[in-house]
């Protein structure tokens, strides 16, 4: 009976040293699992800097600043500033980095971003346009401007038109007389033609088909790089340059 007795307390002394051994030699790969599960919850964490703001626009009822950063969308109380919601590509947006806004005047918002543009419907629906499923000839956005018939013009390594009809016109150096193809500004010139401007002088584009094309030249344009265009209280045009300061 006492043999008995040792031999038990034998066999649980052993079989417990030899737990404590698996155990042991589980603790690397537990600590891995633990990793992984910690990298895994670091991808679905994101950290983005709205510190630089790229954008901005004023709701048609006058209620809503929206904010377009390199960091992602806010949407902020007109009246007071405050953000009532910060939409990123956690909650649809293709990509946090925004350009230019425009809205589409059914509640919606169009937005430019460096790799696509994306209409923000009234629905808190995403659709997505790049060169891969229409006919922009590139993802990078850099303007944005109503047709005033429902489409709108797009500002990119050329000049688009997306009309209302879902169809789409591409306008560049090779078929008008775009005079460069990187298009920084556009702004309508109350007549169905629109100004551009671009990084080799500024154009108007009339509603008549005509190309006028303005650099230094032929104009008091104090630099063909134009950066910003807006309407002046005159009738006249602010032109802001790279290099060159304003021009009226």
């Amino acid at each position: 009976m006492k043999s008995e007795q040792k031999r038990f307390r034998f066999f649980n002394s052993t079989h417990w040293f030899y737990v404590f051994l698996v155990c042991l030699s589980l603790l690397p790969s537990i600590a891995l699992s633990e990793n992984r599960v910690e990298a895994e919850r670091q991808n679905w964490e994101i950290f983005t800097s709205r510190s630089n703001v790229q954008a901005l626009l004023l709701s048609d009822d006058g209620k809503t600043l929206w904010v377009g950063t390199e960091g992602g969308l806010e949407k902020r109380d007109a009246e007071t500033g405050y953000i009532i919601q910060v939409f990123t590509n956690l909650d649809g947006l293709p990509n946090n980095n925004i350009t230019c806004l425009l809205s589409d005047h059914r509640s919606g918002l169009w937005i430019g971003t460096v790799d696509s543009l994306v209409h923000f419907k009234s629905d808190a629906t995403w659709e997505k346009f790049t060169t891969d499923n229409s006919e922009l000839p590139s993802n990078y956005i850099t303007s944005l401007l109503s047709d005033g018939n429902g489409g709108i013009w797009i500002g990119t390594v050329g000049l688009s038109h997306f009309k209302s009809n879902g169809t789409w016109e591409i306008f560049n150096t090779n078929n008008s007389e775009l005079p460069d193809n990187f298009i920084n500004a556009l702004l309508s010139d109350g007549s169905g033609g629109l100004w551009i401007g671009t990084n080799n002088g500024l154009t108007h584009f009339r509603s008549d088909l005509i190309w006028d094309i303005f650099d230094k030249a032929n104009s008091g344009l104090a630099s063909t790089w134009v950066t910003f265009l807006l309407s002046a209280s005159d009738g006249g045009l602010w032109i802001g340059t790279y290099g060159g300061g304003i021009s009226h």
